[in-house]
């Protein structure tokens, strides 16, 4: 994480890290004993706040010392559940309330407000989980509540020096609301403008998740994206005139674009439209440029950067990996293979013509709420799973990579489509080996061994 005098980066390894830039050198701030993450600078730069084993842990910058605080539980260990006030006098912080033997109680999260002498201000006891503390100014924080069964989720703004609770706007689904992680964090969480007089939101229209502004002196709700397609991680400029955001389905459903939309107007337009995955949006500070990282079919992840005047993006790094992985690499194509019920399951083959007559491997991401696109991943373990086909193709195999239902990204039917029915079989009878007679069609539209084994999964 970067210092505020942009001088220094803090790392947290065995301890928090002081690295300074201009000379390499690296400091040990704390002694690593317990453990620690998420430092998060406060906005003087006196101080920073971290997770130091279950406790709120300050380390001041003036007097190299560290102080801890207790929670009413066990202070989460992902970020961003610190948030600092925006006068630097207290923090937000996510935790998991814990029974009188001192173990957690539950699976889901509260969110306490302490000052940085430990006094805590106001915390939730709730039997679903809050999470995603946000602070509209020096007294009001701004946080997400779902209930027991995560169907509901209500965004709420709080006054904390009374306790007053504002409801903003309630999504509901029935089949139960997308979760981050096994601790409820939603990742569709509001998003801040910088002025913190509105939020972006994720919300479904008509099976498909869009892009929503939302004022929060009003609690208007306006739609902002709209087609058969998903929206992700909006991400403002600093002058909060425009919003980027990824997003598929132009024209494929397996490959993310940056899309820039203008607030006031509702115009978007699409930055970087490249077959694969986008991640990591980034503004410039000056509000002109976008940096994220990049992977296509044939590439692998890089960081590149787009001028928002004229839609413009380039190459900064890498510009090739060494290795026989990336010479020999075999894009894969988008699929859809009929499973046993008719429903058409999107997925990727990876196959080349000489390999037609060998055995084929099925291959189950995991998840189920997540998505995989196009070619190269973004993040570095996928990375290593996408190398491992190519391996596989090398030696004569083909690979079916399938996005099966209950993954992301192919709307909110396909998402629920394993609604109770995970880890289900429609009968033993349809377990049956599959002989060495099933091939793909030369096409590759359809494969013979991913209909049995869809059989299998029901």
């Amino acid at each position: 994480m970067w210092c505020p005098d942009s001088k220094g980066l803090l790392r947290v390894s065995d301890g928090v890290w002081l690295c300074d830039l201009r000379t390499g050198e690296q400091k040990k701030l704390t002694t690593g004993e317990q453990p620690e993450s998420c430092p998060s600078w406060s906005p003087d730069g006196r101080r920073f706040v971290f997770r130091q084993g279950n406790q709120v842990a300050f380390y001041d910058m003036a007097t190299f010392s560290t102080v801890a605080f207790p929670v009413p539980g066990v202070v989460y260990a992902s970020a961003p559940q610190l948030a600092w006030s925006p006068d630097g006098t207290r923090v937000a912080a996510a935790f998991r309330r814990t029974d009188a033997a001192g173990r957690p109680g539950r699976r889901g999260l509260d969110v306490a407000v302490l000052s940085i002498d430990g006094q805590i201000h106001w915390a939730t006891d709730t039997p679903g989980t809050v999470a995603n503390p946000q602070w509209v100014d020096d007294e009001r924080l701004l946080i997400t509540r779902h209930d027991e069964t995560f169907t509901t989720a209500e965004h709420v703004q709080v006054h904390v020096p009374t306790g007053e609770e504002r409801q903003l706007f309630v999504e509901r689904e029935p089949k139960g609301l997308l979760q981050g992680d096994v601790e409820g964090v939603d990742v569709y969480k509001p998003i801040l403008s910088p002025d913190h007089k509105e939020a972006i939101l994720i919300h479904p229209v008509e099976g498909w998740k869009h892009l929503h502004l939302l004022d929060l002196q009003t609690d208007a709700l306006r739609q902002l994206t709209y087609g058969e397609c998903e929206d992700s991680s909006p991400v403002w400029s600093p002058d909060g005139r425009y919003v980027a955001c990824l997003s598929n389905g132009h024209p494929s459903l397996a490959s993310l674009d940056v899309w820039v939309l203008e607030k006031e107007t509702g115009q978007s337009r699409p930055l970087a439209s490249m077959p694969g995955a986008k991640a990591e949006l980034t503004w410039s500070p000056d509000g002109h440029n976008l940096s994220f990282l990049h992977a296509g079919p044939c590439e692998p992840p890089g960081l590149w950067v787009g001028q928002v005047a004229n839609l413009s993006y380039k190459r900064l790094i890498p510009d090739r990996l060494p290795g026989d992985v990336w010479v020999h690499n075999v894009p894969p194509q988008q699929v859809w293979i009929e499973a046993s019920d008719g429903y058409r399951t999107p997925g990727l083959l990876y196959t080349r013509p000489e390999t037609r007559d060998q055995p084929a491997i099925i291959w189950l991401h995991g998840g189920p709420g997540m998505q995989y696109y196009l070619g190269w991943p973004t993040d570095y373990g996928s990375c290593i799973q996408h190398a491992f086909f190519q391996l596989l193709v090398q030696a004569g195999y083909t690979v079916l990579y399938l996005n099966y239902r209950g993954s992301t990204g192919y709307g909110m039917e396909h998402e629920q489509g394993n609604y109770k029915k995970i880890g289900a079989r429609r009968s033993h009878a349809a377990a049956r080996p599959v002989s060495s007679r099933h091939r793909h069609r030369g096409d590759g539209r359809h494969i013979g061994v991913a209909r049995a084994w869809l059989r299998f999964l029901g």
